[in-house]
């Protein structure tokens, strides 16, 4: 099993940085902000477990990503591709917000199983290129709103 992990401390309490990567219907935080991407389509709910997440990214890919479990109170978010052209299997994500009412911490954390090749791609992919990016433009996010 490979596991990739990005954290990022933020100067903000968990319920506002949960007010914007809560939703799963709303992954506009992840992508940068003049990514030339189409809003991602649902086949249902985007609060309840179960519902699909189809996204286009910049480059043309289409993954197919699923709620898996959504706590707004623990302030968990865990999902799963489970339709990419990427080499992995048995794809899980969760972002986990664990803070006070002042700082918090924000650990996303992918889990799946890969040839070693393709586990480091992926490293780099998941974790450098997108997580990474991801949680340095919420930081900036949250801090400036």
């Amino acid at each position: 099993m490979v596991t990739v992990v990005r954290s990022r401390r933020i100067a903000a309490p968990a319920a506002k940085i949960w007010a914007v990567i809560g939703d799963f219907g709303d992954p506009s935080w992840i992508l940068p902000p003049d990514a030339p991407v189409p809003p991602p389509e649902f086949d249902g709910d985007p609060h309840v477990p179960g519902t699909r997440r189809i996204v286009e990214l910049p480059d043309g890919t289409r993954l197919v990503e699923q709620l898996v479990h959504r706590d707004p109170v623990r302030h968990r978010l865990r999902y799963s591709i489970v339709d990419s052209p990427l080499e992995f299997r048995n794809h899980e994500a969760e972002i986990a917000i664990d803070g006070d009412d002042e700082r918090s911490t924000v650990t996303w954390t992918a889990t799946f199983e890969a040839t070693p090749a393709s586990a480091a791609f992926l490293e780099v992919l998941m974790g450098d290129q997108n997580f990474t990016p991801a949680l340095d433009a919420l930081v900036r996010l949250v801090q400036a709103g």
